[in-house]
């Protein structure tokens, strides 16, 4: 595996673990050490968000915070849903055709969660698995993956939270996770172009 494709897949599942909801003291040290590793083909965003993460630990009460604004954000009523059925269903509900269409993409690719708490469609899995395809070498999967699952709602979704009066530290992330998957975006409509 090149070095670049390990960073792609190291920033899908660096944001899936956000979305999972259990980031702790160690997870944030880690996601330090991991910026270290991928920051030079990332630049400045990430740099500055490592400097996030590294105020973010001086906190004394970060691991209270941390799931508090999650649960605010994800769970509570005038929260965000972070599922695609949600942003892409015809109504604003679970379980829809965008929930059958991921399920059907995983099972082609022989793709099984393991004691996941959340549906295909959550923002937590679906990153996980671009970063699965990305890992695993399956490009242009990964590619037909973005396009059907990831592009149509995830910048939506990060620009919610981003614009959420309850959104502190996740409104980082989003930024972070908005910025990455336009690049993204660009990245593979420029290689459809040449």
């Amino acid at each position: 595996m090149t070095e670049f494709v390990s960073q792609k897949a190291q920033n899908y599942y660096f944001l899936s673990r956000w979305f999972a909801g259990k980031t702790t003291r160690p997870d944030l040290e880690q996601y330090l050490e991991l910026i270290r590793e991928i920051a030079p083909g990332e630049g400045e965003l990430l740099d500055h968000f490592s400097i996030l993460i590294k105020d973010w630990l001086k906190e004394d009460n970060i691991e209270l915070e941390l799931p508090r604004e999650y649960t605010r954000l994800f769970h509570l009523p005038g929260g965000v849903k972070p599922y695609e059925s949600v942003y892409r269903g015809e109504e604003i509900r679970l379980m829809q055709e965008p929930w059958v269409e991921v399920k059907s993409f995983y099972k082609k690719k022989g793709w099984q969660m393991e004691n996941s708490i959340y549906p295909e469609d959550h923002a937590a899995v679906e990153l996980s698995f671009m970063g699965h395809l990305i890992a695993a070498g399956e490009e242009q999967d990964a590619k037909d993956f973005f396009a059907r699952h990831i592009s149509g709602w995830l910048p939506v979704l990060m620009q919610d939270i981003i614009d959420h009066q309850q959104a502190n530290y996740y409104k980082k992330v989003a930024e972070y996770g908005l910025s990455y998957l336009k690049a993204e975006e660009n990245l593979y409509q420029a290689e459809q172009t040449n």
